[in-house]
């Protein structure tokens, strides 16, 4: 039975709550995850890096988001960031299929040769109305999924000026793209976190208050909102691998 690995790039409280919006939305295929954790536990993820070129026993690798990191403050030069990469271009060379998630989008995209920045007029946390390009809508991650639908978000670094190999499938008011990916390779990216709702968004901003910097607090959480067919992206990919 192959699995589906997600790798987690926490160390605080908020590693124990991703692994669990992964069990609630999806109790049914929960021994088929497995989670490696990318910061702690570099060795791990180095011997399945090199496990891929000899035949994988996963079906697709989902790189999770991260409260605590950030690209601009230097986080791209620590160690665990540099293997990250190294084993990025391993699941490209073995055609795993992958998919990042917020963190994960960023990190895939500073390895291909992106550029990431800080800048508040890009900054989202609660919920946003995403919107899908012409190409996403003929791709399988957003198979029936509206061109106009709403997400959560939580991010302070915005990735730009995305390399060539980059098909954009989506985007936001704010971002030029939050959805992309790799021309003729099974490698995605979402800006927006497709395992939350509002009561788990509610928690990630409370527990990581500084994403709400320079916002109207109160707005922001009167105005989170279910989204359903954001979910429906990450179990799409699912679809996709299995």
């Amino acid at each position: 039975m192959k699995k589906i690995l997600i790798v987690q790039f926490r160390t605080d409280a908020t590693w124990e709550h991703e692994q669990s919006c992964f069990h609630q939305d999806f109790e049914d295929l929960w021994e088929q995850f497995e989670f490696v954790d990318a910061v702690r536990d570099t060795e791990k993820l180095e011997k399945i890096g090199n496990s891929l070129k000899l035949g994988t026993s996963y079906a697709g690798i989902i790189f999770g988001g991260s409260s605590e990191f950030n690209y601009t403050k230097g986080d791209a030069e620590k160690d665990w960031c540099k293997k990250t990469f190294d084993f990025i271009q391993k699941i490209l060379e073995s055609k795993t299929p992958l998919l990042g998630i917020c963190f994960g989008f960023q990190t895939i995209a500073l390895q291909q040769g992106a550029k990431i920045v800080d800048d508040l007029t890009m900054r989202e946390a609660g919920t946003y109305v995403s919107y899908v390009t012409d190409i996403g809508q003929n791709d399988p991650i957003f198979k029936n999924i509206p061109q106009k639908f709403l997400a959560q978000f939580g991010h302070k670094d915005t990735i730009i000026n995305f390399p060539e190999q980059f098909e954009k499938l989506g985007y936001s008011e704010r971002v030029m793209c939050n959805a992309f990916r790799i021309k003729g390779e099974n490698v995605w990216g979402v800006l927006f976190h497709p395992e939350l709702n509002p009561d788990r968004m509610r928690f990630r901003l409370q527990f990581s208050p500084s994403y709400v910097d320079g916002m109207e607090v109160d707005n922001v959480f009167e105005n989170l909102e279910e989204s359903p067919y954001a979910l429906d992206v990450l179990k799409n990919f699912i679809e996709y691998c299995l």
